[in-house]
């Protein structure tokens, strides 16, 4: 029986580290949109959240799903007023889970999750003599 090598030449290389690092991110926020259906809810009032450096003020929002009246917490950095119309996106099997349908709000922080990684496949991209023995050339 052979055992055959498979030697990758720099860029399928990291096109691998890229797939297997940043893909699933992104591909669990593709699903997650696949599924989503839109609404409109309404800002209720501002919520608060202990956290380790302070409180968080963050818009609490309203919405119809199903039939049920659901809440959720949008991100900290909307300005909504009270009674104010949102667009809200949601799952349709996990309601609570919900995102006010803007572009920052669903990708914000599949992006923060995903920019460690593809930083460090990068850095390790740009210095390939550091890595020499490890990292094909």
């Amino acid at each position: 029986m052979y055992i055959y090598l498979m030697l990758l030449r720099r860029n399928q290389f990291f096109l691998l580290l890229t797939m297997i690092f940043v893909m699933p991110l992104i591909a669990y926020k593709l699903i997650w949109l696949a599924g989503s259906e839109k609404s409109w809810g309404i800002m209720c009032f501002t919520g608060a959240t202990l956290t380790s450096i302070g409180t968080s003020h963050h818009p609490v929002i309203l919405f119809e799903a199903g039939g049920d009246s659901v809440f959720f917490n949008a991100n900290a950095n909307f300005a909504f007023r009270p009674g104010e119309k949102v667009p809200v996106l949601y799952h349709r099997n996990a309601p609570r889970e919900a995102r006010v349908d803007q572009p920052i709000s669903i990708w914000g922080d599949t992006l923060a999750w995903a920019m460690f990684p593809a930083l460090v496949i990068m850095v390790l991209y740009l210095t390939p003599e550091k890595f020499s023995p490890l990292i094909p050339k």
